[in-house]
Parts: C-alpha cells; structure tokens; sequence
C-alpha cells in the first residue's frame, strides 16, 4: 500500500483498466486462499502506517480457507484492498475514525468487506460509484480521481466476482464477492 505520486498512479490504473476493456489478461493465475490473506495482511499494515498520524484504528477478521482459489491474482486482490481502504481512510475527515475489514471465505465464494464510520456518500452518487470519474460531492473526500472504484469493479468482474457499495447506519461500505475456482 505504497500510493505513488498521484498523476502517476491514476495513468497506471487508466492503464490496467484499458487492459481490462479490451479483455486482456488481468489475472496470470489462481490465488489460493493464504495468498489472499497475506495479500489483505501486507496492505492493512501499509495503511495502519500511513495513517500513523491519525488516530484510526483498522481493525480486521480474516476467515478464510487456506485452500480455496479463486480467479485474481494476489497483485490484483492486493489493488482491490488497497484502493478500498485508500477511500475509507479518505473519507474519514476527523483525526480519528474507524475501518473494519473483513475477508471470509463461503461456500462458493470468498467476501471482502471495507466499512468505514466516515459520512458515507450522498444517495445520488451510490449508483454511479464505479463509473470512471465519478466522484461524490463534500461530503465525503474529494480527493483523488474517481477511478479507483472503477478499477476495483473491474478486476471484481474480470474475476467473475461482484463489487457493490452502499451507505450504512454508520459510515460506508464497501463490498468485492469472487467466486471461487
């Protein structure tokens, strides 16, 4: 979880997402369940570190089978949780707030979940998340290009997986499914 200077950042994701659209491999293989769990490991230390400043606390309940596979590679997984907790860790506007992830394994399917407490995302805005671009208005963090969603549904689906967001009681959510190989 290593953001690069922005400009940089946004042509590699417009890039990975070109790749995707013209259905260009985004996945070299299968990642088992371990390889995702030390993939969402290495990235919630990596923003723990980042927001070492703020008082966030990231907490997480990874039960997954080690032995499951699914259809990503643990690069991709890694972009999937990375930019997920980069939106809750922005749109936290306070010095201290709170983020929960989950990673689960089901039956037939493996679940990741970002929650955060921030002020979620204006209503008008839920349907358009993924869209390249968007991006919700003040009440939650302008920052960034509006392609990190973007990129995580697309390497959801690439997957043949899901990736869903939605307002909660308490902040936002955010939620990739994946099916299971």
């Amino acid at each position: 979880f290593h953001p690069p200077a922005r400009p940089k950042f946004d042509l590699v994701i417009t890039l990975e997402l070109a790749r995707i659209d013209e259905g260009g491999p985004t996945s070299t293989h299968l990642s088992n369940g371990r390889q995702l769990e030390e993939a969402t490991l290495d990235v919630i230390d990596s923003a723990r570190l980042l927001s070492a400043d703020r008082r966030i606390d990231i907490e997480h309940t990874i039960a997954i089978d080690p032995t499951i596979t699914v259809g990503i590679d643990a690069t991709s997984f890694s972009r999937i949780v990375e930019n997920l907790l980069s939106n809750a860790l922005n749109s936290i506007d306070d010095q201290e707030g709170r983020i929960t992830l989950e990673l689960r394994s089901k039956v037939g399917e493996v679940v990741l979940t970002v929650d955060d407490d921030g002020p979620g995302a204006p209503e008008h805005f839920l349907p358009r998340a993924f869209e390249r671009f968007a991006r919700p208005d003040d009440s939650r963090s302008v920052s960034g290009s509006g392609i990190g969603l973007a990129l995580v549904d697309a390497l959801a689906r690439s997957a043949d997986g899901s990736a869903r967001v939605e307002n909660t009681e308490s902040g936002f959510r955010a939620t990739v499914i994946l099916a299971t190989a």
